[in-house]
């Protein structure tokens, strides 16, 4: 194993050489999404998924009308589907959506129990067996056309990465050994804690899983048969609470222990705020870290598939990061919020020198 270090950032992989210079990529905005019209309304109200097809269309799931936008590359509204119900392309609660090879949109409703799968006009059904899920959604569309997903199961440390072919039957499953955190529970049931810890993690259709944690910048590339490939480690220096967060924390910690009648514990309560906000993943294999600087504002550092840096990146709008940005065909795509808080979609190139 090769380990250098290359302008602050210690990267740890197999026989893969530091890069000798640095990089600077730009962002230019091309597209900029407010909203489908029709009956989802003029404007979004809460997006819940994004993806984007080889055919560069942007699929985009708004969770206030429960509908499926799509959108061809230049913005324009091409179809919508969906309203809220448990029949027939009803939706209830939607964790995550993936576009396949094909441009067939599979849409996960773990609510409903089940899968629905978009070709054209063609809408399929099929079952979701496991109830359980872990938000952000860990899973995706593989190399071809079937879906991982990943659910919590009772025994299982972390979480398991089922492989859904497209008949909508478990071919497989892979279980991802994900950071287990102290952590609030009753039952089943975990609550996170504003500012706490947070396991990271992002599926990587090569048949790969990046996993942190929030508050420290190291990161590791795990097969799906659980070997450790490589890992990325950054020094960065803890990031304090302010006095109106930790306030915060507590007002947070007093409403769940009423509500919900649960015990936070003070080992439980932050000490420091995240490093890393989200993780992404590439077409081209590029892995992409959104972390907080120490101006407390959202940075974005961009790794090639053997985890060697490449450049950081200015953000052109304020990103909102529950939804995973999507990188495709030298595009980067993500939800963002204007000054009166209203949530838009843009698209931007990818400017390399």
């Amino acid at each position: 194993m090769s380990t250098g270090d290359y302008q602050g950032i210690r990267v740890e992989n197999p026989s893969v050489p530091i890069l000798s210079g640095e990089r600077q990529w730009t962002l230019v905005t091309d597209v900029r999404i407010t909203g489908a019209g029709g009956p989802g309304g003029d404007t979004f109200g809460q997006l819940v998924a994004l993806d984007v097809g080889a055919d560069g269309r942007i699929h985009v799931f708004d969770g206030s009308d429960h509908m499926l936008h799509v959108f061809r590359p230049d913005g324009v509204v091409e179809a919508t589907h969906g309203r809220e119900g448990g029949g027939p392309g009803e939706y209830a609660v939607v964790i995550g959506m993936g576009v396949d090879a094909d441009g067939r949109t599979w849409i996960v409703d773990p609510v409903n129990a089940r899968y629905t799968r978009i070709a054209g006009g063609e809408v399929t059904t099929h079952h979701r067996s496991v109830p359980t899920y872990r938000l952000p959604w860990l899973g995706g569309v593989g190399s071809g056309r079937e879906l991982y997903d990943g659910v919590v199961m009772a025994g299982f440390k972390g979480e398991v990465l089922l492989r859904v072919d497209t008949m909508g039957i478990v071919q497989d499953s892979f279980w991802v050994e994900t950071p287990v955190l102290d952590v609030p529970r009753r039952g089943t049931m975990e609550f996170a804690i504003p500012f706490a810890p947070q396991p990271l993690r992002v599926f990587d259709p090569r048949g790969y899983v990046w996993l942190a944690t929030s508050h420290t910048y190291e990161i590791s590339q795990v097969s799906l048969e659980g070997d450790t490939s490589r890992s990325v480690t950054v020094p960065r220096p803890a990031i304090p609470l302010t006095q109106f967060e930790r306030d915060s924390v507590d007002r947070y910690v007093k409403v769940l222990e009423a509500a919900m009648r649960v015990t936070v514990s003070p080992r439980m309560l932050p000490a420091s705020g995240p490093i890393l906000v989200t993780l992404s993943v590439g077409d081209d294999g590029t892995l992409w870290v959104f972390s907080v600087d120490g101006r407390r504002q959202l940075a974005t550092q961009v790794f090639d598939s053997a985890g060697r840096y490449l450049s950081d990146l200015e953000l052109p709008v304020n990103l909102l990061t529950h939804v995973r940005p999507v990188i495709r065909s030298g595009r980067l795509f993500a939800v963002a919020e204007d000054s009166a808080g209203a949530e838009f979609v843009i698209g931007a190139r990818i400017v390399k020198p």
